[in-house]
């Protein structure tokens, strides 16, 4: 904080960070966030998703070391249970910062430079809403597995971000534009995915290019690694179709009518890779749906949700 310069009560990047059971974890991703080297204050939002193990504890401890960067909420009851987004209800509503980064609490920051960096790059590209870096997949003990790359280009067009290319969501730091879904239940469970999307109304993405900042924990406790290919495949198709309804309603902006049309199209095609159809029914219906869509739209749509309704009941 000895190099902040500006008011720590005004910080320019809120850290928002989720945690359920990472009690083996936490400090990691705590000690990465703490450990940023800025002229600038920022904070760091924690929501405790009421975790049965030490999680709990250990943040606390953290937040009377820290009182005046660290924020917790520590929920009574679960709220990811319940149907609610633990960052979209709890902490981005609170961010006081102009950018906001994540780091969910299984994951860590391994350079001590991530925040500069990425709000230098925010603040050099004024037409970009979010930025993003490569990463390692690391197991339990920190070792790395393999190394994550986003993408291979320096900037996404608006158009490119509406379709919600992969950036990993522990790389992100974007524009606090608001977000409309505080409070909203029964949302995709996919919604970094959403997100993306969401975000390229305001703008395109930057990527800083082949610079490793930060590190995704494989482990049997994590939300995504527990999933099944099913429940992998349904949360996907969830997603799409939720973004395909946001953008439906901008369907006159060529933008909007373009990720309406990926996002329906990668729904279907989704759903077809999964359903036991022959070969050949499956590469008509491809073709019909990625080639004729479309005019063939009102099909599309009817055929999405009984097709969807079998998945889940796989």
């Amino acid at each position: 904080m000895s190099g902040w310069q500006g008011d720590p009560d005004s910080p320019v990047v809120s850290v928002c960070c989720i945690t359920y059971n990472h009690g083996e974890y936490i400090e990691d991703a705590l000690n990465g966030i703490l450990s940023q080297k800025t002229d600038f204050p920022f904070e760091i939002l924690i929501n405790d998703d009421a975790s049965t193990d030490e999680t709990s504890e250990i943040l606390r401890k953290y937040e009377e070391k820290y009182p005046r960067i660290i924020k917790l909420i520590c929920q009574a009851e679960n709220k990811f249970s319940q149907g609610l987004s633990p960052n979209l209800t709890y902490n981005f509503p609170r961010a006081q910062g102009r950018f906001i980064a994540l780091c969910e609490g299984d994951d860590f920051w391994i350079s001590e430079n991530k925040l500069e960096k990425q709000v230098a790059a925010l603040t050099e590209n004024p037409g970009c809403v979010l930025c993003f870096h490569d990463a390692y997949k690391v197991d339990e003990n920190r070792e790395v597995l393999a190394e994550i790359v986003p993408a291979n280009n320096k900037y996404l067009s608006p158009k490119k971000l509406a379709r919600s290319p992969f950036t990993p969501t522990f790389t992100r730091m974007f524009r606090n534009v608001g977000f409309p879904w505080e409070g909203e239940r029964n949302l995709p469970t996919a919604m970094d995915v959403c997100l993306a999307a969401y975000l390229s109304k305001f703008g395109g993405a930057v990527y800083l290019g082949a610079e490793v900042l930060s590190a995704y924990r494989v482990h049997g406790g994590g939300v995504w690694s527990l999933k099944s290919q099913c429940q992998k495949t349904r949360m996907t198709v969830d997603s799409k179709l939720y973004m395909a309804g946001h953008f439906k309603v901008d369907i006159d902006d060529a933008v909007a009518n373009d990720a309406f049309e990926y996002h329906m199209t990668t729904a279907a095609t989704t759903i077809l890779d999964q359903l036991e159809f022959s070969s050949a029914f499956q590469a008509t219906m491809k073709y019909l749906v990625l080639r004729c869509y479309r005019h063939i739209r009102w099909v599309a749509v009817h055929l999405i949700s009984p097709l969807r309704n079998k998945l889940r009941s796989r």
